[in-house]
């Protein structure tokens, strides 16, 4: 995986793959340069991916976001 560092998105690739800064063209291109002349970190990094997508599901995100709703509700007094 090569993807843009910033946002959340190092958080999210962990160790997966490879960041580049977005506002350098050059570092994309040698990223992807190095990948093409790398099979071996390339399948590596592809390994790395699929493990690393197994953290992340729509029911996981839905459970931890109707969790986070509730606890909200459980603070706050709705009572007028």
């Amino acid at each position: 995986m090569i993807a843009s560092n910033n946002s959340s998105i190092p958080e999210v690739m962990g160790d997966a793959g490879i960041l580049f800064n977005p506002h350098a063209p050059d570092e994309l291109a040698d990223i992807l340069l190095f990948l093409f002349k790398n099979p071996t970190e390339r399948e590596r990094l592809i390994h790395k991916g699929d493990e690393r997508v197994k953290l992340f599901s729509w029911e996981k995100t839905v459970t931890q976001t109707v969790a986070v709703y509730r606890s909200l509700v459980k603070r706050c007094s709705f009572q007028e």
